[in-house]
């Protein structure tokens, strides 16, 4: 995957086909579902639904679990990041990655 069409797919809105393109491309993922499993989470006024994706083993035999979650409109992930992570601490099977 090149560097056009990366800046193209980061540039534009969130799209889940371009990002698992991403993942399978930069990240050599090749243990994604076919159909993303629902995750249930915690109660909380943050998200939307949640989903696990896969996961993918890191150069240095870590494997790194991939997670969707759809946040509220209202929600800033800037401000957000630990309490999203904090959310998730149950389901991880493995190191974590969110998009």
């Amino acid at each position: 995957m090149d560097k056009s069409l990366l800046h193209n797919i980061f540039s534009k809105p969130f799209n889940h086909f371009d990002w698992i393109e991403v993942l399978k491309d930069v990240f050599g993922a090749r243990q994604l579902l076919i159909q993303p499993n629902s995750i249930l989470l915690p109660s909380n006024n943050k998200t939307k639904p949640a989903y696990e994706l896969g996961n993918f083993t890191t150069s240095d035999d870590r494997i790194s679990g991939l997670y969707k979650i759809e946040l509220n409109d209202d929600v800033w992930l800037e401000r957000n990041k630990v309490g999203l992570r904090e959310l998730l601490r149950n389901v991880y099977k493995y190191d974590g990655a969110v998009f």
